[in-house]
């Protein structure tokens, strides 16, 4: 492989700058993550798409090259689709409501794998959030396979869900700036390809487009949104659209829109503490659940097959006392 000559094709100015086609994109991210490559040409690399960013292609290649490092789950039997949650910005402003997500797909009985950072020390992460609530990160596949079987929520760290990607998520604070680990980690499966529903973000508008249609190449089934300060909750605050996608159906990307029209109930603060009592007590009844989350649980049960249209999927919430 002549990396300089990849280099030259994706480092070029803007009008002549050049995508790589699949094949290339499994070989160069397959060396990236097996740490073949050298720090400065992985700089050069990693540079060059965090400026042009990744074609459709490339993040397909990238993306099988990364799932043959990601360990292997089966989804389990007689419980309805699993659905996999990424976790990897956490809360910079707003209380950070990913566990209570997680937590509300339990309440309707899915299996549900949460993975993510351990620590961020700009940002209060999910982790922190689910140690105040007592739920622990898990300690091998056994043990997750185990707990995703009875129907509860497991949590692991990208260290040991895909530990060459991890390697590639810390070059953020060596290089300051994001790279395409920080797409691809979003994405990561691991059930087999079209046993599971996968929830997640983009930061951008303009990246909803691309995703929808890498997620349709691989024919996937997945809620995509823009994410609330990279979370994959629904905000709260303003509602976002959220796109369910369901393979290469021609009505795969189906659009739900809901605007809350009643005041919103919210932690007190941003802190771990707060946001796990609040959580529970949403969980017990005792605060509404937000609308928007509300309206993605509804999705989650259209988009997994448990529900036939939005109007029985909300009747089902009203049913379980969501």
């Amino acid at each position: 492989m002549q990396i300089k000559k990849i280099i030259k094709k994706i480092g070029c100015k803007y009008n002549r700058v050049r995508d790589l086609d699949y094949n290339t994109a499994v070989m160069i991210y397959s060396s990236i993550l097996a740490g073949e490559i050298a720090d400065l040409e992985l700089g050069s690399i990693l540079m060059s798409f965090r400026i042009k960013s990744e074609s459709v292609e490339e993040i397909r290649g990238f993306y099988y090259a990364m799932q043959q490092h990601v360990i292997q789950l089966q989804a389990p039997l007689n419980r309805p689709m699993p659905i996999i949650i990424p976790s990897y910005n956490g809360a910079r402003r707003q209380a950070n409501l990913t566990p209570l997500l997680a937590l509300l797909l339990v309440k309707l009985g899915f299996p549900v794998l949460l993975h993510g950072i351990k620590s961020d020390p700009s940002r209060i992460t999910t982790n922190a959030v689910l140690a105040e609530l007592g739920i622990k990160e898990v300690s091998g596949v056994e043990e997750m396979q185990l707990l995703l079987n009875q129907g509860q929520l497991v949590f692991i760290s990208i260290d040991r869900l895909c530990k060459p990607i991890a390697n590639q998520l810390l070059l953020r604070w060596r290089m300051g700036v994001r790279n395409s680990a920080h797409t691809l980690v979003k994405l990561v499966n691991p059930f087999s390809e079209h046993a599971a529903l996968r929830i997640t973000s983009v930061s951008h508008l303009i990246y909803i487009s691309r995703i929808t249609k890498f997620l349709q190449s691989i024919e996937a089934s997945a809620i995509l949104l823009i994410g609330t300060e990279g979370e994959v909750y629904a905000n709260p605050l303003c509602c976002s659209k959220m796109n369910i996608i369901q393979g290469t159906s021609p009505i795969s990307a189906v659009l739900c829109k809901y605007e809350p029209a009643l005041p919103v109930t919210l932690p007190k603060s941003k802190s771990p503490r707060d946001t796990a009592i609040w959580v529970k007590e949403v969980i017990n009844g005792e605060h509404m659940v937000p609308q928007s989350l509300r309206m993605q649980l509804a999705c989650c049960l259209l988009a997994s097959g448990e529900s036939k249209t939005l109007e029985q999927a909300q009747a089902h919430l009203k049913h379980v006392g969501i």
